[in-house]
């Protein structure tokens, strides 16, 4: 191809790419949907680009979006998978367009990048790693670097610690400080394990000599977080007691605090974990459970430390949150690995899920108590079981219970379409749990 017959075509798809990104009617779609058949990549790359960005509107172009997902250039294939995610297409049903671009030798980073961030969840997040971390250190700022952490974030959320190890060998060959901090932070959505410590402590301690403070400032904070299980390394966050930097210093003191072995009392003041559980204090907590609270224990009457955070702090969930605030995902996660009983609530019988479905929790809280042997057909005080205590909001985290089995006899199912009959999604989730 000569080089003017190159500018042409280059021209024509950024004159593409502006038109369908200020157009929205139906002739355009149709036009950009032509445009997916050009002989020229670029062109057909810029017409999927510009057909994801409309999303529903680029509904009249799903046939041709859809033959694009074979298309031999991996940039039209992955962007028209984005395109389509936007038109009812699920991740299972994009994963093996996806998976093709993910393995293409011809796959820019930002290609295969976007392809593992869909297959999240579809495939081992080590797998997944390696070209989210390229794409972070070639981009390690800005929205690109905001996306390769959100999908860092989303890895280490399906609790597959062996994400852990890619993140350690990007951390030390890493030579981008954005880069670097985002690592650091990932870490921490894992719960600290003493095997995981011994993984990443040591590039962790490392970094607390980076030249850059907000790098030496995430890893001094990441092992505080580990607490006695980072002592190891206390030499290394004692070295940045004196660090320039304001913050790196006042988080060495913490984490220094931190790593002092814990004597377990004979109890905890129920008042101090009943606050903590009441503000999603983690750090409170974890430190609470490591001095000898029980997950188990009833905080002064008002119920098990899982029942109180779900049922007494105002911020824990609600149904127009979606997802649930991490810190309430963080604070159940932990107390179901330390060991709490997710039957264990009040002296009058509510439990957890209850507490959970009637604050409006969505489907990811509710799946977790359930996993761990929350019981859907569990009646509280009130008579209600969890199921019936969250229909006032109609909220979908109901949607688990109906799918862990749970159903409403004829006449009990009767009686609640007839009091939620002005209340659409809760009828609709009574109609669902009515079916045999």
């Amino acid at each position: 191809m000569t080089p003017l017959s190159h500018s042409r075509l280059m021209m024509a798809a950024v004159l593409l790419a502006s038109r369908l990104a200020a157009a929205g009617d139906a002739e355009d779609v149709a036009a950009a949907a032509r445009a997916l058949s050009d002989p020229d990549a670029k062109v057909r790359q810029e017409a999927a680009s510009a057909l994801w960005k409309k999303e529903k509107a680029a509904a009249p172009a799903k046939a041709a979006l859809a033959k694009a997902l074979d298309d031999p250039s991996p940039a039209v294939a992955i962007r028209a998978a984005g395109a389509l995610s936007y038109l009812g297409m699920s991740d299972a049903e994009l994963a093996p367009a996806r998976e093709r671009v993910l393995e293409s030798p011809d796959a820019r980073s930002e290609d295969r990048f976007m392809a593992a961030r869909g297959l999240v969840g579809l495939r081992p997040a080590a797998e997944l790693a390696t070209p989210v971390l390229a794409y972070l250190e070639e981009y390690p700022t800005g929205n690109n670097a905001a996306s390769s952490r959100r999908t860092l974030e989303r890895l280490a959320k399906t609790g597959d610690r062996g994400l852990i190890a890619p993140l350690v060998d990007a951390l030390r060959r890493s030579t981008k400080p954005g880069a670097k901090s985002i690592i650091i932070a990932t870490l921490r959505y894992f719960e600290p394990k003493a095997e995981d410590v011994a993984v990443w402590g040591p590039a962790v301690a490392a970094m607390t000599r980076d030249p850059d403070a907000s790098v030496r400032n995430d890893a001094v904070y990441t092992l505080g977080m580990a607490g006695s299980l980072a002592s190891a390394y206390a030499d290394a966050v004692k070295a940045v007691l004196d660090d320039p930097d304001e913050s790196v210093r006042g988080h060495a003191a913490e984490a220094l605090a931190a790593m002092q072995p814990k004597t377990v009392k004979a109890s905890v003041d129920s008042g101090s974990a009943f606050q903590a559980l009441m503000m999603l204090d983690l750090p409170a907590v974890r430190g609470l459970l490591d001095a000898g609270l029980s997950p188990n224990e009833n905080l002064g009457g008002n119920g098990s430390p899982l029942y109180v955070a779900l049922q007494w702090s105002p911020l824990s969930c609600s149904p127009a949150v979606r997802p649930t605030k991490p810190e309430t995902q963080a604070i159940v996660k932990m107390l179901l690995e330390r060991g709490a009983d997710a039957n264990v609530g009040d002296a009058g019988g509510n439990t957890p899920l209850m507490a959970a479905a009637s604050h409006g929790c969505d489907r990811g809280v509710m799946r977790a108590l359930i996993a761990a042997g929350a019981r859907v057909d569990a009646v509280g005080k009130t008579g209600l079981t969890a199921f019936e205590q969250g229909l006032a909001s109609g909220h979908d985290g109901l949607e688990e219970i109906i799918a862990a089995g749970y159903r409403l006899a004829p006449e009990r199912a009767k009686a609640l379409e007839q009091a939620y009959a002005g209340k659409p999604a809760s009828l609709a989730l009574v109609k669902k749990a009515a079916r045999k």
